[in-house]
């Protein structure tokens, strides 16, 4: 499975998914990012990364998750009105997430979304394991990531939406898994 997300500045993120099972490329339109990422509690639109906002509200600061955090509002654009308000709480040492609670459109949490698992991987801090949690479900899904790499050449193919059948197949993950497997 390839998934391509594409954010320019000052217009609507695009998205593309190719799965192997159904053979050909999916552009996904803004109302289709919010639907469920292969039956999970996440969105297509949670796995991308979180858009700067042009307002931000700091509620606070307190402990939470064992951590000095800030509570921080993000103000949610009329247009993606999927979920209503954004609330982050962001560690003060590092200025990672350390949860995300997204509240529906009558203003009730619908989901939590916890970053857990930090490891730092070519300096920079970086979440392993990330646990979207609908509390009005009761259903969770865990998202375990590894091999990430920072700092690495990725050829301007691999960015082609067109392209996306390819990308699993392509040398640059295949060398990476050879490196894993024999320690280097």
């Amino acid at each position: 499975m390839a998934y391509l997300i594409a954010e320019p500045k000052d217009k609507p993120t695009i998205m593309w998914t190719y799965l192997p099972a159904l053979r050909r490329v999916r552009g996904l339109v803004p109302v289709d990012a919010y639907e469920h990422f292969l039956g999970t509690d996440f969105t297509y639109a949670d796995l991308g990364f979180v858009r700067l906002h042009e307002k931000y509200r700091l509620l606070g600061e307190k402990e939470h998750a064992g951590a000095h955090a800030y509570r921080v509002e993000e103000q949610v654009p009329q247009e993606r009105a999927y979920y209503s308000r954004l609330i982050t709480w962001v560690a003060a040492d590092s200025l990672l997430p350390l949860q995300r609670d997204y509240y529906d459109v009558a203003g009730t949490l619908w989901k939590t979304e916890l970053f857990e698992q930090v490891a730092v991987i070519d300096g920079v801090p970086t979440p392993l394991r990330t646990r979207m949690q609908d509390v009005q479900q009761k259903t969770s899904t865990e998202l375990n990531v590894s091999e990430v790499r920072y700092n690495v050449d990725i050829p301007d193919a691999l960015f082609d939406p067109e392209g996306l059948p390819q990308v699993a197949a392509h040398p640059l993950w295949q060398a990476y898994s050879s490196q894993a497997a024999t320690g280097q």
